[in-house]
């Protein structure tokens, strides 16, 4: 034990473990440079002065990190049982979890925000801004959707083939293969292009 000097030399400890515990449990180490306060086998906060990091092992495995930066790393971060963030392990996505299989995650690879109910995905948001929900839309069919197109509320069913809302005449305007077939205004005009033919086929 050094206790410094009349040359104003630090007081610092080595050789051993300082212990404020007969068994030894808890007390204070350095490995090297770095300093370790262990408070249970396998269990301590661990300072690498190398990395600039605060480690928090339990059983012996890191379960947190802080940097210099104040950036925190855990495998997840909970604020009860249900309510934490972590990332899928399948999947290295991120999520929040609110109850038992009700969580917001992101999809890295598709770009998109997942809303997940009862463990089914009910709704998506992605990189371009549509939106998909379950029950209005089938899955996450790209070829059905509801969306604004050129300022006019409009359905797609598949490419060319819409039902969308002319707001300017109060009108709606059918579609099919890009070419506008029928119309009904709010007079219940219904006006349809080309031959009419009577079918037993409903």
């Amino acid at each position: 034990m050094q206790y410094g000097s009349d040359t104003g030399a630090g007081h610092y400890f080595s050789g051993g473990v300082i212990s404020a515990a007969p068994d030894m449990r808890f007390g204070l180490r350095f490995n090297t440079v770095d300093g370790i306060v262990d408070f249970d086998a396998g269990d301590y906060l661990y300072y690498s002065r190398s990395t600039d990091t605060f480690l928090f092992n339990i059983g012996g495995t890191t379960k947190a990190t802080i940097d210099s930066g104040g950036v925190m790393n855990v495998t997840q971060l909970a604020l009860d049982g249900q309510f934490y963030q972590t990332v899928a392990s399948g999947t290295h996505n991120p999520l929040i979890n609110f109850d038992s299989n009700d969580y917001l995650a992101y999809d890295r690879t598709a770009n998109l925000f997942a809303f997940n109910v009862g463990g089914i995905l009910r709704a998506s948001i992605d990189g371009s801004g549509n939106i998909a929900a379950g029950g209005i839309f089938p899955g996450n069919d790209a070829a059905f959707s509801i969306k604004m197109v050129g300022g006019t509320p409009t359905i797609l069913f598949d490419s060319g083939d819409t039902i969308r809302y002319d707001r300017a005449n109060d009108k709606f305007v059918f579609g099919i293969g890009g070419v506008e077939v029928a119309s009904i205004d709010a007079g219940g005009n219904l006006r349809i292009r080309g031959t009419i033919t009577q079918s037993t086929t409903p």
